[in-house]
């Protein structure tokens, strides 16, 4: 992808070289939705197993990793109130 895209922008009124680099950013964009989704299907069917085995720990803990994780402690304050979250 990166060759037909040096190969566009040092040419942008060549049609050609255009649609290569279309159909190339296409197909980069369809692996990458697959890997997402498989990935998405592995991560519901392991905490699906979890819920059925009643293993709240794993569930718990899945549910954490799709959550983007805060390196310090995020705090927040709403009407004076000092919220920790």
């Amino acid at each position: 992808m990166y060759t037909t895209h040096l190969a566009y922008i040092n040419d942008k009124h060549n049609s050609a070289k255009r649609t290569a680099y279309c159909r190339t950013k296409q197909q980069a964009q369809v692996k990458l939705r697959e890997m997402k989704n498989r990935w998405w299907q592995a991560t519901t069917e392991l905490l699906q197993m979890a819920v059925d085995h009643h293993d709240m720990k794993t569930f718990y803990g899945g549910l954490r990793g799709l959550r983007p994780s805060c390196s310090r402690l995020c705090t927040g304050q709403i009407d004076g109130w000092n919220l920790i979250y």
